[in-house]
């Protein structure tokens, strides 16, 4: 600093008034003079001054960047710093370069991860599904595509990204988004006529004004909300039991269930008040969340009499695993983060035709999406991709209705309310391609 401030009031003199001019011109000749009868001087040359100039202001000014980084993005810093006065400037630097390194780690962590993914995933021919699977299952496809997946996902190797993955999940911007998320789950599926209620409503007066050119009147509206309450009173969920800490999933009290995909970190336990919570990661980061692989958990109806083949993994819980959830059942499924990870475009949207078929059906479920903006380029609005119109159209296609969107920080956030009885409207291995801008121009073939 104190270089820094002697070469900047070397610069500033260039620029004074005369009598500063006059008075450098006096030293310059005083100095020549010197230099003539005592040689050559030992002091700092001209060329040295400047080099000075030049790079202690730069040093400066890179501590400076450091330490305001510091103080902007990490409150303890900036109290230990600025009221307990417990660190000085240099320590406040050397912490924040610290914390840039760990963010390079993060990123390097992450990025490679996906390319080592996409690199042994999306080489394998399209996902072929035959209509030999039952229609009460939803059993993985013995394509090279699954069986890359599988090995990619069961061979370890994860602890690392799920480290990373959970670091960013602390961060400020994706606890924005989770927030939205948990918002947008109570308002529709906790809050009756003004939540799913008050979408089914507005879908079907506009069904009925594209269908007869006129506005309903507010009898005909209360008379389908009326018979709506009563066709979503006769298809609740009718078993509650208490859901185990791993193995098959059952429905527990009399709350909603919230399906959490790519947990790591759990955040949505904090409002087990109000839903019942089942979080599930490939690699999880708390105890609570369970491990499973949602492209391969089995889907079905649960306690079916005399279905050996469903009642098969409900004492295999010894290592936290899920393996099991109920159709139609769950009020809300939440993917954040999620679908950009899934390395190929038709993985994509079996991720949401799976999500649809847990989700309970006529509008009582809501699918939560929350995908970075480099999903489509919308960090830069000249380069953006028409990616998030195409992922509407095809979860659309699954039997899904986008009932709200906002644009946050560095995110997307999407919601799609269920349409329509049953499972939906697609079948395992029917799921349409999803796209984003990391897939390249010939996605459609390495889908």
């Amino acid at each position: 600093v104190e270089s820094a401030t002697r070469a900047g009031d070397a610069n500033e003199g260039e620029d004074d008034g005369a009598d500063a001019k006059r008075r450098r011109k006096g030293t310059s000749a005083g100095a020549a003079e010197r230099g003539e009868s005592d040689g050559a001087s030992d002091g700092p040359t001209r060329h040295s001054r400047r080099n000075l100039a030049t790079s202690a202001p730069a040093r400066f000014n890179r501590d400076v960047r450091s330490l305001t980084t510091a103080l902007r993005g990490d409150w303890t810093t900036s109290y230990e710093l600025i009221v307990a006065r417990t660190i000085d400037a240099s320590h406040a630097v050397a912490r924040a370069e610290s914390h840039a390194a760990r963010s390079r780690w993060r990123r390097e962590t992450i990025v490679s991860r996906h390319r080592e993914l996409r690199a042994t995933v999306a080489a394998s021919r399209t996902r072929q599904i035959t209509d030999e699977s039952p229609p009460r299952e939803s059993p993985p496809s013995p394509s090279d595509a699954d069986a890359r997946w599988r090995d990619a996902v069961s061979s370890g190797g994860l602890e690392a990204y799920a480290e990373a993955a959970e670091e960013v999940g602390n961060r400020a911007w994706v606890g924005d988004a989770l927030r939205w998320c948990a918002t947008a789950a109570t308002d529709f599926v906790l809050n009756g006529f003004r939540g799913a209620e008050a979408f089914a409503a507005r879908s079907a007066r506009r069904s009925h004004y594209e269908r007869t050119g006129t506005r309903m009147s507010d009898e005909e509206e209360a008379t389908m909300r009326a018979a709506l309450r009563e066709r979503w009173r006769r298809r609740a969920p009718v078993t509650r039991g208490d859901s185990p800490v791993g193995g098959d999933y059952k429905p527990g009290g009399d709350k909603p269930t919230l399906v959490d995909v790519g947990s790591c970190w759990d955040y949505f336990r904090r409002h087990e008040d109000v839903f019942h919570v089942v979080a599930l990661d490939l690699e999880p980061r708390r105890p609570t969340v369970l491990r499973c692989d949602f492209l391969n958990v089995r889907i079905g109806e649960p306690g079916r009499a005399g279905d050996d083949d469903m009642d098969a993994d409900v004492d295999a819980d010894v290592d936290g695993s899920l393996r099991f959830l109920p159709r139609n059942a769950a009020g809300a499924v939440v993917m954040s983060l999620v679908l950009s990870y899934v390395p190929t475009p038709r993985q994509r949207g079996e991720m949401v035709r799976r999500a649809r078929e847990v989700l309970m059906d006529d509008g009582r479920g809501v699918l939560l999406i929350v995908t970075p903006h480099s999903t489509d380029k919308g960090h830069c609005a000249h380069k953006a991709l028409p990616v998030l119109k195409e992922w509407r159209a095809s979860i659309e296609s699954m039997g899904f209705e986008r009932v709200r969107y906002e644009r946050m920080r560095s995110v997307h956030c999407l919601a799609f309310r269920t349409v329509g009885e049953g499972p939906g409207t697609k079948k395992a291995g029917e799921a349409p391609p999803m796209r984003i801008a990391f897939d390249g121009p010939d996605w459609e073939t390495k889908s």
